[in-house]
């Protein structure tokens, strides 16, 4: 199914997100109720962190830690600096 794409803006009609077309998507879910949180600049660190969604209780990003596997030139490296 194709979807088309979805513009956020703000209340001046200025964008601040657009999402683009997908032809893979079964659907979108109808949205009910739509909700912003601002974080500090620098608050995330992107390159090892992403924000899961948002705790709706506390209006708070729920943020999670990438998965990454060590290589094996990491794990030596690790190993010889525990042996010393």
């Amino acid at each position: 199914m194709a979807v088309g794409a979805r513009v956020f803006c703000d209340q001046d009609g200025e964008l601040i997100l657009m999402l683009g077309e997908s032809s893979y998507l079964s659907s979108r879910k109808e949205i009910t109720s739509l909700h912003c949180i601002d974080m500090e600049y620098g608050a995330l660190n992107t390159v090892t962190h992403y924000v899961s969604g948002v705790d709706m209780g506390t209006m708070e990003p729920i943020v999670v830690p990438y998965l990454t596997e060590e290589t094996e030139d990491q794990k030596t490296i690790k190993q010889l600096q525990d042996d010393v």
